[in-house]
């Protein structure tokens, strides 16, 4: 368990005030903002495509639908709304599906969508998810899956473009008791051929691979919105879109001077663990769980201010054992805070543990002193102060007085007058073996607590 931390040391109402901050930062960068004009346009396409099923290639009907902004300002974020993508698989689809023991199957969708303006290109993925449909018994298979999609922003005026690409279908199978099924028959391969196929992603699950069609009506085009002022003449023409889906690319020598005026797409770039479905968090064979364990999912945005953007990080599964990494990693930041651990950028629990133990329980300890040192009250603040430091660093290092002199910066002969004097106060104390541990263990957590250093 790792846990990090600023480099600078900061008070912590300051640490505090600062999160809060990067908070609001992060959250203002990720909303899109309003259309500037009223309205919408509401889109629902119809395109063919092609799908590679495990018994081979078949048609599909799919259907995209969405509400775009009729119009928007240069610089201007907004998100199509109400994004809706059915599949219409064939017959074909169901008896592969039947042919795994499959009798439901929990769709997730993944849309490469390329964005144009004025010839100039980016690509975004559209995600939707469902619960889980059931097999029919025949006929064609239909899936809808619903889901947000990135925010997008022209850089100057002109038409902004959205054109329909490749599709990919995952598909978690499932019985009919919702269990998930083997991996059944069928023809997948384990070679590394690139051809478009439906591939295995584990032995529950199938991905389906599918292309428009050549024959898709108006090259795939979903929208089309106009940036800049309401008035004629400010729209550019739109990009020809490619034939894979995504909108033409620029010459080589032309991809520098295009970089500051491609659409803004708020997603982590195709190919990165942003693109992959959630993975599995749960306990197997290898990781059985136990009485107090926990699993948890992990994401979020980190704010990059140099790229005036932010940085989505991809759900992580994290299995907690025995329900303490999450406590200790918590406990260790507020002992940073009370300057009983060093701060760094990179801070592991394991390094501290003994801290951590003693410093588990701050009334305990200040219990444990107070009863063991407590012939030494009647002393003065500052002779007291003294007497305990050395003892304590003569109970943790059982040193001979010389050495324990050069760790305080006095003479030996005090060192060993500071122990005649101990040796009266506490008597029996230091020879009992349980007493003189209670006052290492005690005299330690206090020095932790009252000093800013390591183990």
């Amino acid at each position: 368990m790792r846990a990090q931390r600023a480099v600078i040391p900061r008070p912590r109402r300051a640490r505090a005030k600062l999160t809060s901050m990067a908070a609001f930062v992060v959250l203002a960068a990720l909303i899109p903002t309003t259309a500037s004009a009223a309205g919408t346009q509401e889109v629902d396409a119809e395109l063919p495509y092609v799908c590679a099923l495990p018994s081979g290639k078949a048609p599909a009907t799919v259907r995209i639908s969405a509400d775009f902004p009729q119009r928007v300002k240069a610089d201007e974020a907004f998100s199509p709304t109400g994004v809706t993508t059915t599949v219409e698989l064939p017959a074909q689809a169901v008896a592969d599906l039947t042919a795994r023991d499959a009798a439901e199957v929990r769709p997730v969708t993944r849309l490469a969508v390329g964005v144009a303006q004025n010839s100039a290109t980016a690509a975004a993925t559209w995600r939707g998810r469902s619960e889980p449909v059931a097999l029919p018994e025949s006929g064609p298979l239909t899936l809808t899956t619903r889901g947000d999609v990135p925010s997008v922003s022209g850089r100057s005026d002109g038409d902004l473009t959205f054109t329909a690409g490749a599709l990919a279908i995952d598909l978690d199978l499932g019985t009919a008791d919702g269990t998930e099924t083997g991996t059944g028959t069928g023809t997948e391969s384990d070679s590394d051929s690139d051809s478009p196929s439906a591939s295995s992603t584990g032995s529950a699950s199938l991905t389906v691979d599918c292309a428009p069609a050549e024959d898709a009506p108006d090259k795939r085009l979903l929208a089309t919105v106009p940036v800049g002022p309401d008035s004629p003449g400010t729209g550019g023409s739109p990009s020809a879109p490619a034939p894979d889906g995504t909108s033409s690319a620029p010459e080589s020598g032309q991809r520098d001077r295009q970089g500051d005026r491609s659409p803004r797409v708020l997603e982590n770039s195709p190919g990165t663990a942003a693109d992959r479905d959630v993975p599995p968090c749960r306990y197997d064979e290898q990781h059985p769980p136990m009485p107090r364990s926990l699993n948890a999912y992990v994401t979020g945005y980190a704010n990059v201010k140099k790229q005036k953007g932010a940085s989505y990080l991809p759900p992580s599964c994290v299995l907690i054992m025995d329900g303490g990494e999450f406590r200790w990693a918590s406990r260790v930041l507020q002992l940073v805070d009370d300057g009983a651990v060093p701060d760094a950028p990179l801070i592991r629990c394991e390094d501290h543990l003994t801290t951590l133990w003693l410093l588990s329980d701050s009334a305990l300890v200040d219990r444990v002193a107070a009863r063991e040192l407590a012939p030494l009250d009647k002393l003065t603040a500052r002779r007291r102060d003294r007497l305990v430091e050395t003892l304590r660093v003569h109970v943790s290092t059982r040193a001979p007085g010389e050495q324990v002199g050069e760790m305080l910066g006095v003479h030996a002969q005090t060192v060993r007058y500071r122990l005649r004097t101990l040796d009266t106060y506490l008597g029996d104390r230091l020879a009992d073996p349980d007493h003189r541990f209670a006052l290492e263990v005690a005299l330690r957590a206090l020095h932790l607590r009252s000093h800013h250093g390591t183990e």
